[in-house]
């Protein structure tokens, strides 16, 4: 039971993280393509968490830190939120 929780847990973190910068996004909204981009990662990341199939977990990561990197400057508050999905995804094993 133990390793059936700690198989949810992560994945429950990542959901409320990316609810957390839905929140933030519709309160402080990014530029269009930045905002396009950052919402299409959080679909597809978001599918695969409720799928049963095999989540590339490094490839979400790698894709959220170019993001990151794009909106920081400017949005630090919501780069904040990417960059705590980024390190929820290594403790996963990434």
């Amino acid at each position: 039971m133990l390793v059936i929780r700690r198989a949810i847990m992560p994945k429950q973190l990542i959901g409320e993280e990316i609810a957390k910068a839905r929140n933030i996004l519709a309160i402080q909204p990014l530029p269009p393509e930045h905002h396009e981009n950052l919402q299409a990662q959080l679909c597809d990341l978001e599918l695969h968490l409720q799928s049963h199939e095999q989540v590339d977990y490094e490839r979400f990561t790698n894709l959220l830190r170019a993001v990151e990197a794009e909106i920081e400057v400017d949005h630090p508050v919501i780069a904040g939120v990417v960059s705590s999905i980024i390190r929820t995804l290594a403790s996963m094993g990434v």
